[in-house]
């Protein structure tokens, strides 16, 4: 047993669940804001729509678009 720092208290903490680069990009959007997201940016095989329909469960709103030749998304945060 020891006594320790706050620095090696955080290192020795476990780190926030993992997030994706995406669902970021999607949170610090600011209301107005649109993001286009490419397929080869998409992570995983679902899309961002999951990521989309979870964010709308809280205070801030989505809208997701298809782009019409299937080659991504559009994002835009409405509140």
């Amino acid at each position: 047993m020891r006594i320790i720092t706050q620095e090696e208290k955080h290192a020795l903490m476990p780190k926030r669940g993992k997030t994706s680069y995406l669902r970021l990009q999607i949170e610090n959007l600011n209301p107005g804001e649109i993001l286009q997201v490419d397929r080869a940016d998409c992570p995983g095989k679902r899309g961002p729509y999951y990521i989309v329909v979870r964010l709308n469960n809280g205070k801030r709103k989505y809208v997701l678009s298809k782009i019409t030749k299937g080659t991504g998304w559009i994002i835009e945060r409405i509140t």
